[in-house]
């Protein structure tokens, strides 16, 4: 796993009183500063949780440039009644430091979501075993405080209730709180998840691995073809210079065409798609590349967004951003197709713009991937749907609840 250095390492006690999760966390130590765990009851992690503020400062405004602390909690399966007790009790811990954030509706789609944040997702279950992430990429507010599950075995054994609130849904996405192979293959979460949707049919996991080429330990696992492998990419200067820690483009790739030699089904993000200088020459050899060596059934497109301009000039700076990109976002009223809470820095012409090049290269190289739209808007779902043969109200991409693998043609020699 990747070697951290959190100033605090934090066990609950229902943790350390269980051998096989302490087994799980004696594995992890020596890759976090060989630090010796702090054993806390729920009330002493509530008011260390107070204490520290975690407030989500995106890295790129962050001061202080210290790991993220770790903590190893319990998923935990009580009735709402409990769950409604326990987060008065304690006041200070979101449900997931409680233990209550493995199985999450993701609301995204909604009638009433689009209309609040006016973007287009799909709805769908979610699996979630970790929150927050060690890479240190600008615009990333999750690297204050890592929360890991460390009864995974038990987690697994709760999946056929999981399946049972959605039984028609096929892809069961894991874990986009956090890019998780950076903890193996010492915190032994992936291969015991893969190993289980092997076991199904009509079911795949979706494995977010991110921007981490951290996949040898899981290429010989029996996976059956059932996990499908997912990464978000990015061109080699957002990569060095805006992602720290992350792992290059190239190598992303690379660790999709291994994972994909091993039989898995891979995917991959353009996400986020941030304007740095020289993006298209840059995205034009990243694009090539990924069809070079892999045959993904579907690219998803992210444009950078989440934050306005004034967020984005705290956390980025924009000397590395393409001059036109910056006069775009700096040019008065360019947010009016944005009618929810959700905005981008960058207007609406000038992200058709960038649309159109990224697909138009990925069609120089493929007539069967899929291309998706992530994140925006019905606008732009109007300007492009017809040039990526999609619709905003049926679409494949790499995480719709619907959206099973295609089987891909051979991958190149």
């Amino acid at each position: 796993m990747l070697p951290l250095q959190p100033q605090h390492v934090l066990v609950l006690d229902t943790v350390a009183s269980d051998p096989r999760c302490m087994a799980r966390v004696t594995r992890m130590l020596p890759y976090l500063g060989g630090a010796r765990p702090w054993v806390v009851s729920d009330a002493e992690l509530d008011d260390f949780v107070a204490a520290r503020h975690y407030a989500g400062k995106r890295w790129g405004e962050r001061r202080d440039a210290s790991d993220p602390d770790v903590i190893f909690i319990r998923a935990r399966y009580d009735s709402e009644h409990v769950q409604r007790e326990r987060a008065i009790r304690y006041p200070h811990l979101r449900r997931s430091f409680l233990g209550y954030d493995t199985v999450v509706f993701r609301r995204d789609g909604l009638p009433e979501w689009r209309a609040e944040t006016g973007t287009v997702c799909q709805p769908a279950w979610e699996l979630h075993s970790a929150r927050g992430c060690p890479f240190r990429c600008a615009y990333c507010g999750s690297g204050d405080v890592i929360v890991l599950i460390a009864n995974i075995e038990e987690q697994i054994a709760h999946l056929p209730e999981v399946f049972a609130r959605a039984p028609d849904q096929a892809i069961w996405k894991w874990d986009n709180h956090s890019d998780v192979n950076c903890f193996e293959p010492e915190w032994h979460a992936v291969a015991p998840m893969i190993e289980r949707f092997a076991t199904e049919t009509r079911r795949w996991l979706l494995l977010y691995t991110g921007k981490s080429d951290n996949v040898d330990f899981m290429l010989d696992l029996d996976h059956r073809g059932q996990t499908v492998i997912c990464w978000s990419l990015s061109p080699e200067t957002q990569a060095r210079v805006l992602e720290p820690r992350t792992a290059s483009a190239a190598a992303r790739v690379e660790a999709a065409a291994k994972c994909q030699r091993a039989g898995y089904p891979v995917r991959f993000r353009l996400a986020p798609i941030i304007p740095v200088r020289n993006w298209r020459d840059e995205y034009a050899q990243l694009i090539a590349h990924i069809f070079a060596v892999t045959r993904p059934d579907v690219i998803s497109l992210a444009i950078f967004g989440w934050m306005d301009l004034a967020a984005t000039e705290r956390c980025l700076d924009l000397e590395v951003l393409e001059p036109e990109a910056v006069a775009a976002m700096r040019a008065p009223g360019h947010d009016a197709d944005w009618p929810g809470r959700h905005s981008s820095p960058l207007p609406f012409d000038y992200r058709r713009q960038m649309f159109e090049f990224l697909i138009a290269e990925i069609r120089r190289h493929s007539a069967e991937a899929a291309i998706a739209i992530c994140l925006d808007t019905p606008r732009m779902w109007a300007a492009l749907g017809t040039r990526i043969g999609q619709s905003p109200e049926r679409y494949f991409c790499n995480c719709g609840a619907h959206c099973a693998p295609r089987r891909p043609r051979p991958t190149p020699t």
